[in-house]
């Protein structure tokens, strides 16, 4: 894997982005969850982390509707990521509605982009 650490360039600041993870293979943890929405409001980013900022009755509808107001998908890769059926939909979606998804690993705690995916970039 070749990574580099996430930085965002200045046309991009009040970007809204969508966090799609899952957290059911123990990879991506709420400490994770946290330490990326602080670094990436930190930097300008407005973002949607269902586990941290879902208070919503219905939450599957909140979370469409943020993902349907989101500039970028940024996909938390993990070992189950593609095999969880929300994670499945919610890339499906994106893909449908042209939401540009940009694929990240958590190395060392830091956020990193996967150059190897770099056909979602």
């Amino acid at each position: 894997m070749v990574s580099m650490e996430l930085s965002i360039p200045k046309h991009l600041v009040d970007m809204k982005l969508f966090v799609c993870y899952t957290m059911r293979d123990g990879e991506i943890t709420p400490v994770h969850l946290r330490m990326i929405e602080r670094k990436l409001k930190s930097k300008g980013y407005v973002l949607f982390i269902d586990y941290l900022n879902n208070d919503s009755e219905n939450k599957q509808c909140r979370v469409m509707q943020e993902l349907k107001n989101s500039d970028k998908l940024l996909l938390l890769l993990s070992s189950k990521v593609m095999e969880s059926e929300w994670t499945s939909l919610e890339l499906a979606y994106a893909r449908l509605n042209n939401i540009q998804v940009v694929p990240c690993r958590i190395v060392n705690n830091e956020l990193v982009e996967d150059k190897l995916c770099i056909e979602y970039l």
